[in-house]
C-alpha cells in the first residue's frame, strides 16, 4: 500500500491501525505512532508470480531461451469497494 506520514509525506511500509477513522503506524496506539495518509496513485511494484495458462496449469520454463516464461510480472489487484448497506 501506498501510505505517507502525514507531517512530513516520507513513505511509510508497516503495519498499521485504524483509529476514529483515522490510520496510524504501528500495530496498536503509542505515544510514537505517526498519522498516515493513504496516496492511491503513488507507484505500486509489481509482483512477480507463476505463470499460468488457461486452464490453471503452471508454465513451465524453456530452458532454451534466455526468459524465464515460468514467471511473470503482474501489478496488485486493487481492493473491491464494499457495498453500503442502506435500511429497509
Amino acid at each position: 500500500m501506498a501510505w505517507v506520514h502525514a507531517n512530513d509525506n516520507t513513505p511509510y511500509d508497516g503495519p498499521t491501525h485504524i483509529l476514529a477513522g483515522t490510520t496510524y503506524t504501528g500495530a496498536t496506539r503509542t505515544p510514537d505512532t505517526r498519522r498516515l495518509l493513504f496516496i492511491a496513485d503513488a507507484d505500486v511494484k509489481e509482483v512477480k508470480v507463476r505463470a499460468r495458462t488457461k486452464k490453471g496449469h503452471y508454465v513451465a520454463d524453456d530452458p532454451n531461451t534466455p526468459e524465464n516464461e515460468a514467471w511473470v510480472e503482474k501489478k496488485p489487484k486493487k481492493a473491491a469497494k464494499g457495498k453500503k448497506n442502506g435500511s429497509k
